[in-house]
């Protein structure tokens, strides 16, 4: 699992680039912002991790929309989560048929 990092600067055009996996980590303490990040795995293996509370994080949800088969709702759920979990939003779909 990857640790999470306090970013310095993220480059959103980078991190989606190779952009494999999005899940999001909850936790049960704090607010929506402070108990939620982003899990961003690229194809290379290498995972971004992106807090709720990160100024990137209202064009990084922007893009995630664009993504085929990305669950708004789903994102709107686990926002709304008081649980300790992590949570797949989307998969790349050309990766998981290669496999």
């Amino acid at each position: 699992m990857p640790r999470p990092e306090p970013p310095a600067d993220i480059d959103i055009d980078e991190v989606c680039a190779d952009l494999a996996e999005v899940a999001v980590r909850t936790c049960s303490d704090g607010s929506w912002q402070e108990h939620a990040c982003f899990l961003l795995g690229g194809a290379n293996g290498r995972w971004q991790v992106v807090p709720f509370s990160h100024p990137v994080v209202c064009d990084l949800i922007g893009r995630l929309r664009g993504l085929p088969g990305f669950d708004d709702n789903m994102l709107l759920d686990v926002i709304g989560s008081k649980q300790s979990e992590i949570v797949v939003l989307w998969r790349d779909p050309s990766l998981t048929r290669a496999r």
